[in-house]
C-alpha cells in the first residue's frame, strides 16, 4: 500500500449537519463540505470527494 495513492476523508458527525474534510497523505487539505444530516444530501459528499480526486486515487474514509 503506497500512501500517496489515497485521499483521506474525515467526517465530523452532528445531529443537524455533518462536516467532511478531504486531505492527501501529506496532510494538505483538498476540500471541505458541510451538509445536512439527511440521506437525500449524502450524495453532495460523494460529489465533493470526486471533485477533489482529480488523479483517480483510492478514497479512505475514517469516522
Amino acid at each position: 500500500m503506497v500512501k500517496e495513492n489515497f485521499i483521506y476523508v474525515g467526517i465530523d458527525l452532528h445531529k443537524e449537519t455533518h462536516t467532511a474534510v478531504m486531505i492527501d497523505c501529506y496532510n494538505q487539505k483538498l476540500g471541505e463540505i458541510t451538509f445536512p444530516n439527511r440521506p437525500a444530501d449524502f450524495p453532495k459528499l460523494v460529489t465533493k470527494v470526486k471533485k477533489c480526486n482529480t488523479e483517480g486515487k483510492e478514497v479512505q474514509t475514517m469516522v
